[in-house]
């Protein structure tokens, strides 16, 4: 059931990484003309508008890194009663050409300010809209309104040449406009002729009714002839590749946005295998051919990892038969137990463990399909009692300064992680799209992660585990890499988060020892040594000296995960078989091998599963415009402009 679950999961998450691609990959959404629909004058017959315009001045300074400074003066006279006026700034601009070619330019707005009125400001997906007047009393028949703003255009577009395209009028005023003045001061002097046009969104016309002179850098000029509601009146002036610079710091702050995450992450992860590293030498293994004195196997499981997995169970059973309190019955797939003695020892596990398995319902012997769906309690009453008991304070510390420091600097790496990747986002081209596409990449990798970091314990379950957690991990990095060319941020920010989840996964398996528990943690290291080299005349003189020494050995080389080693060096050497197991099959080694290496597998599945559970189970750890004049632009075909409206 479990795996089930792990396969759903894996693929809700391709479902939702597909799914949220998609989503994101779409434009954010139209840039025209702002939407006038719900204003005032649009509910007003175009005989009898609410307001109009009687005067338009606009004057745009610009500075060599393309970044405008304009201020409009707006003069209207209101004919219906009005609040004020909404000035709506265009934040994404669709640019086209006459040539057919197209760009889409993400300007920055920033210290907008109104000098003549009260004003409030509202962002959507496309513009910044600003509402000047006061809610409280209508405006008076005339008003001028005076703002001003900064509008960044960021690096030009064009590979050929630069540009300066921009809308003085947009093409989003409901109403008529009787006249523009428009005065625009470059960086520099230039060479070129501008053109203009004026009319609907589209039109490559109308530079009949603009009178411009141009004087040094400086281009100055009027509209003769008024603008209709959604006229726009644009300007392109083509210019030489160069003539707009990048902004050194903007450069600047662009590479090293991306190379801090990177250096940070890697920081970290040799931080961590250098603690792991340490943590290592403060482990002196010492070679003994048996266990560490008065521990059980649950108990070394624990004492070697911190933790104990369900699996570990059967060897309990091994243990306790070894001592001579029950028999094992091996007949095909099933077993049978039998009740030798009452447990007379002092370990409260094995106590628990033996009541368990013996109690009122079969006092004397207990079949396979008794225990399977009911002993899991006792295994988790048992396994829990070692992992709270006096091993947890004897052998593990209750801090670890050098894990909790190494665990505040991923967060704060994690901080400036993501403080770099929201600020190279505002450096892109659109950087809202940035930001949501960002946001919805991190969002992927929540459960990648999260399944990563989980402490699993090496059986095939637990591989299959850690198998479909890589690969839900991969499965969104390998769709966000499909953008990565277009979205540096989002590959540099995943790559760098990944770096910081394997750091984490080294050190996620230190546990916090006493001095104790480094000495009994070596003994265990040695003991598992042991089992793994030694020869088969050392197991011979051994076993001369110790004829049990084979079953002896069984429960704790199934816990360290090298029983199976166990088993195979011993084949070719006699044994005696066990007095506390039988079988339906004749007693030889390769029976014995079966039982050590599959057998108490499959009986750790039967005696600790719950109902709806799979092997996998629980553990318990003791932590808890353009015009014919040139230009090459159309009406409203520029930056800029945006429109307005009443209110």
């Amino acid at each position: 059931m479990r795996l089930l679950h792990r396969i759903k999961l894996f693929s809700l998450v391709i479902v939702l990484t597909v799914a949220s691609i998609v989503t994101m990959a779409s434009p954010v959404g139209a840039t025209g003309t702002p939407d006038t629909s719900g204003s005032s004058s649009s509910r007003t017959s175009a005989a009898a508008p609410a307001y109009t315009i009687d005067n338009y001045d606009v004057d745009i300074t610009v500075n060599q890194f393309n970044r405008l400074h304009i201020e409009e003066t707006i003069k209207a006279t209101f004919h219906q009663q009005r609040h004020g006026i909404v000035r709506s700034l265009a934040k994404v601009n669709h640019v086209a050409r006459m040539d057919g070619s197209k760009s889409t330019v993400n300007a920055k707005i920033s210290n907008l300010k109104v000098l003549s009125h009260r004003f409030t400001t509202s962002e959507s997906s496309n513009f910044t809209n600003i509402k000047i007047g006061d809610p409280n009393a209508y405006a008076k028949t005339n008003e001028t309104y005076r703002l001003s703003y900064d509008y960044d255009l960021g690096t030009d577009q064009l590979s050929r040449a630069d540009e300066f395209y921009f809308n003085i009028i947009g093409a989003g005023w409901n109403t008529g406009i009787t006249k523009v003045d428009f005065h625009i001061t470059m960086p520099q002097e230039f060479n070129g002729k501008p053109g203009f046009s004026t009319g609907a969104y589209g039109m490559r016309s109308g530079s009949d009714i603009v009178e411009y002179s141009v004087k040094g850098k400086e281009i100055t000029g009027h509209t003769t002839a008024p603008l209709a509601a959604e006229q726009a009146l644009t300007i392109r002036l083509e210019l030489p590749q160069g003539y707009f610079k990048e902004d050194p710091f903007r450069v600047f702050l662009a590479k090293y946005v991306f190379v801090i995450p990177i250096a940070i992450s890697i920081i970290t992860l040799i931080a961590s295998i250098f603690v792991v590293t340490q943590e290592k030498y403060k482990i002196t293994p010492v070679v003994q051919y048996t266990a560490p004195g008065g521990l059980n196997s649950l108990e070394v499981a624990f004492a070697d990892k911190g933790e104990i997995k369900r699996k570990n169970a059967a060897s309990m059973v091994v243990y306790l038969a070894n001592k001579g309190y029950l028999t094992i019955d091996i007949d095909g797939e099933n077993f049978t137990l039998t009740k030798l003695k009452d447990y007379d020892g002092q370990n409260e596990s094995e106590r628990i463990f033996m009541n368990g398995l013996f109690n009122n319902d079969h006092p004397h012997k207990v079949a396979k399909a008794e225990l399977e769906g009911e002993f899991y309690t006792t295994v988790y009453a048992t396994t829990s009692t070692i992992s709270r008991g006096h091993l947890k304070t004897e052998l593990f510390a209750k801090k670890n300064p050098t894990k909790t420091l190494l665990r505040l600097g991923r967060v704060v790496a994690m901080a400036i992680i993501l403080a770099c990747a929201c600020f190279a986002a505002t450096l892109e081209d659109n950087p809202e799209k940035s930001l949501m596409l960002l946001l919805g990449s991190l969002s992927l990798l929540i459960v990648p992660m999260a399944l990563m970091l989980q402490p699993t314990d090496w059986q095939i379950s637990a591989m299959i585990s850690k198998g479909f957690g890589i690969l839900i991990f991969l499965v969104p990095v390998f769709a966000i890499s499909l953008f990565a060319h277009k979205r540096p941020i989002i590959a540099v920010t995943t790559i760098a988060i990944t770096i910081l989840t394997i750091g984490a996964r080294l050190t996620g398996s230190i546990k916090p020892r006493t001095k104790e528990g480094y000495r009994v943690k070596g003994e265990i290291m040695g003991f598992k040594e042991f089992i793994e080299i030694v020869d088969k005349p050392r197991l011979e003189a051994l076993l001369a000296e110790t004829p049990t020494l084979f079953y002896d050995v069984i429960p704790y080389a199934y816990v360290l995960g090298v029983h199976k080693k166990w088993g195979d060096k011993f084949e070719g050497i006699a044994l005696q078989p066990a007095d506390w197991y039988d079988s339906s099959e004749a007693f030889s080694y390769s029976t014995m091998a079966d039982f050590v290496t599959d057998g108490l597998s499959e009986m750790s599945t039967s005696i600790a599963s719950s109902p709806d559970s799979d092997s996998g189970g629980f553990s318990s750890s003791g932590y808890s415009g353009g015009s014919s004049d040139g230009g090459g632009g159309f009406s409203g075909g520029g930056s800029g402009g945006g429109g307005g409206s009443d209110w």
